[in-house]
């Protein structure tokens, strides 16, 4: 089902509670944006003013990120891309959807060479605001068990394929390296410690001063 608000401002958002992102796409959609709650709200421009405005946000969206993870989204239904929004809003980072060609400008204003043509499907981008494995990594583990798949991004600075945005997601988190560091660091304190508390036991068996 859509139901249509009233306008706000110069885009007429319509919030779709139906059982399909896609089909809702496909019946003329130029743009998604998706926020909390139970809804999604597709901002549909009608004129040049409108579509320049979409291509404003969308090329500040890439010139703000610290990366990017370009996915096909067909076949995503309401409740697993709202599921998703969540967890990629708890890791600063913000999932966007609009045609190839205005993700193409957007793309090119903010000084990415990117051919959105060639991606197949339909396209949302995760913009990475904090930890820059996060939008490749979410949306990589999100496609085990839901029609969504990486199929390129932004890295480094640099527009990647789809075979490096996929091995971007099988790496760990940045939290996930931090705790291994950590690990590698006490490793060999505790074996210390440990080494330390023996030889104590030790001694105060034999009746000895440590």
């Amino acid at each position: 089902m859509i139901s249509r608000s009233p306008c706000r401002g110069s885009l007429r958002p319509t919030f779709l509670s139906g059982e399909n992102v896609s089909a809702a796409f496909a019946r003329g959609c130029l743009f998604q944006k998706f926020y909390s709650g139970d809804f999604i709200i597709c901002l549909m421009p009608k004129t040049r003013a409108q579509k320049e405005q979409m291509i404003h946000e969308l090329t500040e969206a890439f010139r703000g990120s610290k990366s990017a993870a370009f996915s096909d989204y067909q076949g995503m239904t309401v409740a697993k891309i709202t599921a998703l929004r969540k967890q990629l809003s708890g890791a600063e980072v913000e999932y966007l959807v609009a045609k190839k060609t205005l993700l193409g400008l957007a793309a090119k204003a903010a000084g990415y060479d990117a051919d959105f043509s060639q991606f197949p499907g339909m396209l949302g981008v995760a913009f990475g605001k904090g930890d820059e494995m996060a939008p490749a990594k979410i949306i990589g583990d999100a496609g085990k068990d839901a029609p969504i798949k990486l199929v390129g991004g932004i890295f480094e600075g640099k527009v990647v394929d789809q075979a490096y945005v996929m091995a971007l997601s099988k790496l760990p988190s940045r939290a996930q390296l931090l705790g291994q560091l950590l690990n590698v660091f006490q490793g060999p304190t505790a074996a210390f410690v440990r080494v330390l508390n023996a030889r104590r036991e030790q001694q105060e068996g034999a009746g000895g001063v440590v």
